[in-house]
C-alpha cells in the first residue's frame, strides 16, 4: 500500500477515537431530553468543523505530494 494510503488510515483513526467522547455527549443529551440542547448543537458544530478541518488537511496534503 502507498505510504499516504497507510497515514490517512492512521490519521482517520486517531481522529474518530477523538471525537468519540463529543459524539457520545451529543447522544445523550438528545435521548435524556426532548431534544437536542445548545451543549447538544455546539457538540455537533464541533464536529462538523474538525471534519472540515481534516478534509481541508488531506487535499492540501495531497496536493503538496502531486507537486513533488
Amino acid at each position: 500500500m502507498p505510504q499516504r494510503i497507510v497515514k490517512m488510515q492512521v490519521d482517520v483513526a486517531t481522529e474518530a477515537a477523538k471525537a468519540t467522547p463529543p459524539t457520545a455527549v451529543a447522544a445523550v443529551e438528545a435521548v435524556a431530553r426532548d431534544g437536542i440542547g445548545p451543549v447538544g448543537w455546539a457538540t455537533i458544530a464541533y464536529i462538523a468543523l474538525q471534519a472540515a478541518y481534516l478534509i481541508w488537511k488531506w487535499r492540501r496534503d495531497i496536493n503538496r505530494e502531486r507537486d513533488q
